[in-house]
């Protein structure tokens, strides 16, 4: 048998798995409703049944929560990864001090919040528009482009 064939069969199988788990749920719903409608009006046993769902739902996003816990390990591994990332930024910080201008950073330190909405605005439109995006690409090779 192919590793396609079997992958299809998996897949096929927790496929109905999972529906004739959905449809056991869903008639232990419809027998509590009835053993609790001995005892409680309809309402009250339609409404413990519903927080009794709620309560389970609850308690396996806790479980889930719990066992997703990143590990102690992955905390070492990125202290060390720390040191590439302040290599990386600090060579960041050299491209832009050799882009950056006076002019530029004063306007940036007196307007803030414009400089801040207009490179909010910009990354908006170059984020949708493939046009403005080859417009910009076309002119940084233009103007850029130390071949």
């Amino acid at each position: 048998m192919s590793l396609f064939s079997r992958i299809q069969i998996t897949t096929l199988a927790y496929a109905l798995a999972i529906i004739l788990g959905l449809f056991a749920f869903g008639f232990a719903g419809v027998a509590a409703y009835i053993a609790l409608n001995d005892y409680f009006e309809p309402q009250l046993a339609a409404l413990l049944t519903a927080i009794a769902y709620l309560l389970l739902a609850l308690l396996i996003l806790a479980v889930a929560k719990i066992l997703n816990r990143p590990a102690e390990k992955a905390s070492l591994r990125y202290r060390e990864g720390q040191t590439s990332g302040s290599q990386q930024a600090d060579e960041l910080q050299m491209i832009l001090e050799k882009l950056s201008d006076s002019v530029l950073a004063d306007l940036i330190k007196k307007h803030p919040g414009k400089s801040l909405a207009t490179t909010l605005a910009a990354g908006v439109i170059f984020g949708y528009s493939q046009e403005a995006r080859t417009i910009v690409k076309s002119a940084f090779k233009q103007y850029f482009d130390e071949t």
